[in-house]
């Protein structure tokens, strides 16, 4: 008869309140056993007191970590993200304010970002230096071959933990379907490149706002960040592949 061997398990989730130690969880037991008789109070008062105690020590903790490590890096996002405690990098936009007008509707808080945003994005008035203009350089006269492999290659190179676009298309399902896209997808480069047109659906982006430093109720000190479509910046890649010489 074979003996059962119990599946050793690697794989830990991670608790979303990193201060309860053993310390809380003994506390936490003994409010538990005291539900019911004369000392639930005291009890209930002790095991708050013990979780505020530690949940302070951990954010001091945090904070000490955090000043020790440069600014905007990786690991420092990750720790502001536990000292917040946020679950996911994309956290909830506070109420903001515009002058003196607070915003706490979502689409006044889209409008107050998209304001801004553009205000940040004017060009400066185009002037020409020269009104006469040369032969250019080079012309593409001639049959321009987009290659099949060259596709192939970009999408095996792809980081399976870049956020993707609207359509939902993760890098990971791409790259494990390269060899299958590959010459389908080249074509569609192709006619890009010889047709000059672009998907409309590729361009519109995700905007995601990170605040780059002061009060998080200020549009302004905030920057946005754009999640693109991965077959967008594919084709893009390809085309610019061939475009360079």
């Amino acid at each position: 008869m074979t003996k059962y061997i119990p599946r050793k398990i690697t794989h830990v989730k991670k608790s979303s309140h990193p201060w309860l130690n053993q310390k809380c969880k003994d506390a936490i037991a003994k409010k538990n056993d005291a539900e019911g008789s004369e000392q639930f109070v005291d009890a209930r008062k002790k095991c708050l007191d013990v979780i505020k105690s530690e949940r302070a020590s951990y954010v001091k903790d945090l904070k000490e970590k955090i000043s020790t490590l440069p600014r905007n890096g990786k690991q420092w996002w990750r720790l502001n993200r536990e000292l917040l405690n946020r679950k996911a990098g994309v956290a909830s936009i506070p109420t903001l304010r515009e002058e003196t007008q607070w915003l706490t509707d979502s689409k006044e808080k889209a409008d107050a970002f998209a304001r801004k945003f553009s205000s940040k994005s004017q060009l400066p008035a185009e002037t020409v230096d020269c009104p006469f203009f040369g032969v250019p350089d080079c012309e593409f006269d001639e049959f321009v071959a987009f290659r099949s492999r060259t596709t192939k290659r970009l999408l095996k190179k792809l980081n399976e933990r870049k956020a993707t676009g609207h359509d939902m298309i993760s890098a990971a399902i791409l790259k494990k379907l390269h060899a299958c896209i590959a010459v389908p997808f080249t074509r569609v480069a192709r006619r890009l490149f010889y047709e000059g047109c672009w998907p409309r659906v590729w361009q519109y982006h995700i905007s995601v706002q990170m605040l780059e430093g002061g009060a998080a109720f200020i549009p302004g000190n905030y920057r946005g960040m754009h999640l693109v479509i991965i077959l967008s910046k594919i084709a893009e890649r390809m085309i610019g592949f061939y475009l360079v010489p």
